[in-house]
């Protein structure tokens, strides 16, 4: 239970780092923002995260971390395929609130799954179980943001010249591994024991 949770806990950061890097790579090569503008369309995003943590708590003690997790990766995956119909046409709008939900998903999965793993072990492991947690999760959430990069980078210059069209489809395919990495965590949630 633990390892499941410290794996699921990986897949939650890495979409939430992953969408926070590519968004404003999106919004300011493909729609024009500037990076001030673009930031500005994360922050709102820190709003519901920050109202669901306390919520999440009072939710994971009455509904257990089975009921949550597969809540919010199914949030996360709706949002995730929501992110792949980006276009240069794309509202502002569109893209905050999208982000928006998708922290909601975000902050009912990370929390609970972190005391969801820590509860299982005894109490002497307590601390180890808690660094290696974190560990795991900044480790694995650079090397998945690594990965969707290097895939957005990769589907931009696969046809030699970029042009405005292989832009969209590097962040599409970005999106898309995202989506399924969201997709995965969402299949692994059925293993989770209340």
């Amino acid at each position: 239970m633990y390892s499941l949770t410290t794996i699921l806990g990986v897949f939650t950061f890495t979409s939430m780092i992953g969408t926070e890097t590519l968004i404003p790579v999106f919004m300011q090569n493909m729609l024009g923002y500037n990076a001030l503008e673009s930031g500005l369309a994360l922050l709102p995003g820190c709003a519901p995260d920050g109202a669901m943590m306390p919520a999440s708590g009072r939710l994971f003690d009455k509904f257990g971390i089975r009921c949550l997790a597969i809540t919010g990766f199914t949030i996360i995956t709706v949002t995730g395929f929501l992110f792949t119909q980006l276009e240069t046409g794309t509202i502002y709008g569109y893209v905050l609130t999208v982000y928006m939900i998708r922290m909601i998903g975000i902050s009912l999965v990370m929390m609970p799954l972190m005391t969801a793993g820590i509860n299982r072990l005894y109490r002497k492991l307590i601390s180890h179980g808690t660094a290696m947690n974190n560990t795991m999760r900044l480790v694995g959430g650079s090397i998945g943001t690594t990965i969707l990069v290097t895939v957005m980078f990769n589907a931009i210059t696969s046809t030699g010249q970029p042009m405005p069209e292989d832009m969209i489809g590097g962040v599409y395919s970005a999106f898309m591994v995202a989506t399924l990495l969201a997709l995965a965590g969402a299949i692994l949630t059925l293993f989770v024991k209340k």
